[in-house]
């Protein structure tokens, strides 16, 4: 099959997104290998309100759209509000993420 550009890797990163907040992935398989894209567009993803934000989930939710051409592509991921949400006056650009 090969490589199929921005729509895969989109999707790519929104599965690494997902794996980030939730701490596990959206797709449940035994193995690897029974993860075909015929079976990961038969199951559903759970996105659980009250552990992520609903902007987080609206961008999941575009990255990891099951039809390519519907998918959202890199500029309008990187335009969608959880990257731009400044929260209760928190200034994102200066956020320190290491202890000291």
């Amino acid at each position: 099959m090969g490589y199929k550009g921005p729509p895969v890797d989109i999707w790519s990163a929104g599965i690494c997104l997902f794996a980030m907040l939730y701490g596990n992935v959206p797709f449940k398989a035994n193995q690897i290998g029974d993860l075909s894209n015929s079976e990961q567009t038969k199951q559903e993803i759970e996105y659980k309100k009250d552990i992520v934000s609903k902007e987080a989930i609206s961008l999941m939710k575009m990255m990891l759209q099951k039809v390519p051409s519907k998918r959202a592509t890199a500029n309008e991921v990187l335009s969608h509000i959880w990257f731009h949400n400044d929260e209760e006056g928190t200034d994102t650009k200066n956020i320190n993420i290491f202890d000291e």
